[in-house]
């Protein structure tokens, strides 16, 4: 039992492990509607071919997709439909046997965080209901309207970890678990104690 009065650590990546779809091109589809979302895409695809063809990162290439839907909306707006997507979208989208691991541990009094590369603002609701934590990726704005810039870097890989460990003493914890789906998981998992990828325990 390590000195907090949470039994471990459970660290949860969120897109395709908490959710079985990318909650980005869900929210993106709902933002504004069908209509917009095809023209904005269309709009973005030099952006998403470079990536697919190795030519630009993936943080650089969602960076330019985010961009070329939000840059200059209204955080308020933003955030009103963030909070609505939150309660009508995303339980639609929840991986169910990896949420039922999620309400286990938080039922046990783990103490649960949340670590995605999705935007902070569509899970923060939703997290807020189970009472997690959440790291994710942050939108930066300025004189009320978004930039479509991030607010320091993608929380994605390495930045997960850098992440977990400004915000967390670790080392307070002999037990962590972590649950992941993807490459941009690994740094986050190798911390772990017990990892379960895509549904399944790894050590």
């Amino acid at each position: 039992m390590s000195n907090n009065d949470q039994q471990r650590l459970v660290l949860f990546d969120f897109d395709g492990t908490l959710t079985r779809d990318d909650s980005l091109f869900a929210f993106l589809r709902f933002f504004k509607g069908n209509m917009y979302f095809v023209y904005k895409l269309i709009l973005a695809l030099p952006g998403l071919v470079s990536y697919k063809l190795g030519l630009v990162d993936n943080s650089t290439a969602k960076e330019k997709l985010l961009s070329n839907f939000l840059k200059g909306k209204k955080v308020d707006e933003f955030e009103s439909r963030c909070k609505i997507f939150s309660q009508e979208i995303l339980p639609k989208l929840l991986n169910q046997r990896i949420f039922e691991k999620f309400q286990g541990h938080i039922v046990k009094g783990d103490r649960v965080v949340i670590i995605s590369a999705s935007i902070e603002d569509w899970i923060l609701p939703w997290a807020k209901q189970w009472n997690v934590e959440v790291l994710a990726t942050k939108l930066a704005a300025r004189s009320g309207r978004l930039t479509g810039k991030f607010d320091g870097s993608n929380c994605n890989g390495k930045e997960k970890v850098k992440r977990i460990k400004a915000h967390i003493k670790i080392t307070d914890y002999d037990e962590i678990w972590a649950y992941g789906d993807s490459s941009g998981d690994e740094p986050m998992l190798n911390l772990a104690t017990q990892v379960v990828y895509r549904g399944k325990v790894r050590n």
